[in-house]
């Protein structure tokens, strides 16, 4: 089951499994979110043990990718609050690479933005889940010192430590 916050569903106002959907509206450059749920609360806040672990986590899991380049820092800070103090989830998934599609410039922003919505909040109410890099020639700049991304232990190693 997934959970999404988006500012661009075509799928708006249809009956989506558990999804949450956005819908940003806005004057002047202003958004403001409306938010339209086909998953009560309490699904939402329905909790699952993860695998094999003792974490306990929440049916929705709310993904990430748009924020700081479709959504603004304010804009991301909502829809966590949204999902986390209104519908009760616990759970959120980033990646190395975020925002979509990726740039340079922007590529670990969606993490800042977390980062200072987290400023705050308790770190154990929070379950994050984060993806490395696959194989790539292209994005040298996601590693330090810049070489191409693969999926070596060294590699993953360095995303984890990088990420939140």
């Amino acid at each position: 089951i997934s959970f999404h916050l988006s500012t661009k569903m075509q799928a708006l106002g249809r009956n989506i499994g558990n999804n949450i959907f956005v819908q940003q509206q806005g004057k002047a450059n202003r958004p403001s979110i409306r938010c339209h749920a086909t998953a009560q609360k309490s699904r939402a806040a329905n909790r699952r043990q993860l695998g094999d672990s003792d974490l306990q986590v929440s049916e929705c899991c709310l993904g990430t990718m748009t924020w700081g380049k479709q959504n603004t820092e304010a804009e991301a800070h909502q829809q966590l609050s949204y999902a986390f103090d209104d519908m009760g989830i616990n759970f959120m998934d980033t990646a190395e690479m975020y925002p979509v599609p990726t740039e340079a410039e922007t590529q670990g922003r969606t993490d800042r933005y977390i980062g200072s919505w987290m400023k705050g909040r308790k770190r154990e109410d929070i379950v994050l889940a984060t993806k490395v890099s696959g194989y790539s020639t292209r994005t040298t700049w996601v590693r330090d010192p810049q070489r191409p991304v693969r999926v070596t232990p060294e590699q993953i190693q360095e995303s984890v430590d990088r990420s939140l």
